[in-house]
């Protein structure tokens, strides 16, 4: 629709993807591969609009820091857009049976997955770390670096099939099957860039 985007991740075969999907959707996007606490030395631009998706903030150890580095990038009066699954999920065992992390962040969580949300079927085994952030914590951060709130909204579904025990209850809606539509899965919030952000 004629923006300018600028397109960020971490993994380099992420971008990859992403790439032969703006070729073939004939969109025009730069890329920029590296950790999003580096962006200000990668980019020098400001933007009308930053969107967060899912899966970004569990790979990081800071929220205030992170809410810095994308109020820096906003314009002033220029919205901040964010969706993810809801902390309420993670603080679940992988068969979402009992409560096995806390719902605050209480350091690192290492952990050891066979296959990946991309592809449950592959073989490869690999370790990582996450971090789980409260509902409070997000808003917090984007509060202590001048962001306004615009909304918050809650959703009893997820739009992918990505966790285990998951059924598609209604067309790309998918819950949990043993817990339907009694736990939020989904959150997104808007906000507002009201000032320069803080150091």
């Amino acid at each position: 629709m004629g923006a300018k985007v600028t397109a960020i991740d971490l993994s380099d075969q992420a971008i990859i993807s992403a790439k032969e999907l703006a070729e073939k959707s004939g969109v025009e996007v730069s890329f920029i591969c590296c950790d999003v606490y580096d962006l200000p030395t990668h980019l020098n631009e400001q933007f009308d609009l930053v969107f967060t998706s899912y899966g970004v903030i569990s790979w990081l150890p800071d929220l205030d820091r992170w809410a810095l580095v994308l109020s820096s990038f906003l314009k002033t009066g220029g919205r901040f857009v964010f969706v993810e699954f809801h902390p309420l999920l993670w603080m679940f065992d992988d068969d979402f049976k009992k409560i096995a992390y806390n719902y605050f962040n209480s350091g690192a969580i290492l952990e050891t997955e066979t296959g990946s949300y991309a592809d449950k079927n592959t073989e490869t085994s690999h370790e990582y770390v996450v971090w789980n952030h409260s509902i409070a914590e997000v808003v917090n951060g984007l509060i202590k670096n001048n962001m306004a709130l615009n909304s918050l909204d809650q959703f009893d579904y997820s739009p992918y099939h990505c966790l285990k025990n998951m059924l598609e209850e209604e067309p790309g809606k998918y819950r949990i099957s043993h817990l339907g539509n009694q736990i939020p899965m989904v959150y997104a919030i808007a906000a507002t860039k009201l000032g320069s952000a803080m150091g």
